[in-house]
């Protein structure tokens, strides 16, 4: 008799966990289609923003667009399987953004994606390792602008090889790396004299020269 009250139970609480469960499915399932119809009620805007900006960084023919795949079945991130394509020349195949954009491109769609999601306040922080990578010249200089704008909103801390982005930075320090008997890495805070000289060293060859760090400093000045 007691063996079955246990089984009766036991019975009894599987089910209730069954309801349970089937009703926390139900639950997650409508959750996730609203989720899904927020992306897609933002997407058309945020697609039209970051063209923008990439047309600011130097492509005037870029295409952009995010593309939705339902999925069967949910996962952590919801019912949506979401690809980004792009097509960086006038007239050309839009296509999955790794497929069709070379380094330099990548980088600059990546920098649109981080400054707008920085413009709505998703992030107090943002880490750029060198995604300045690929570019250079007046081009550099639009990456530093943007990297300011975002840090109105933000913290930014960017590890750069360009002396038009350093120089946008309201604070610097430098990187480097120590042999011993293991690799450390060491970072010092830059004063005012030793930011020129970094800077400096950034534009010219293996040698400083007067010209580097007056060039270095007029972009710490603008």
């Amino acid at each position: 008799a007691e063996n079955e009250k246990c089984t009766e139970a036991t019975m009894k609480q599987i089910e209730a966990l069954e309801i349970e469960i089937k009703s926390g499915k139900t639950d997650l399932m409508q959750k996730a289609v609203n989720l899904s119809k927020l992306r897609k009620n933002a997407v058309q805007n945020f697609d039209k923003q970051i063209v923008e900006v990439i047309k600011d960084l130097g492509m005037p023919y870029a295409q952009f667009k995010t593309v939705f795949d339902e999925l069967k079945e949910l996962n952590p991130k919801g019912l949506d399987s979401i690809n980004f394509m792009f097509s960086a020349n006038k007239g050309g195949d839009i296509q999955e953004l790794s497929k069709a954009a070379s380094g330099g491109e990548l980088s600059r769609v990546m920098l649109s994606i981080k400054s707008i999601l920085a413009s709505k306040k998703a992030v107090e922080t943002l880490v750029f390792d060198e995604i300045d990578s690929g570019v250079s010249g007046e081009i550099a200089h639009r990456f530093g602008k943007i990297f300011s704008r975002i840090g109105e909103k933000c913290q930014v801390l960017a590890i750069t090889h360009l002396p038009q982005v350093a120089a946008k930075g309201h604070h610097h320090a430098h990187v480097s790396k120590l042999i011993t008997d293991d690799t450390e890495t060491a970072i010092k805070y830059l004063d005012d004299t030793e930011r020129v000289e970094e800077t400096a060293k950034l534009i010219s060859a293996e040698k400083l020269t007067n010209a580097a760090l007056e060039n270095a400093k007029q972009l710490l000045k603008a």
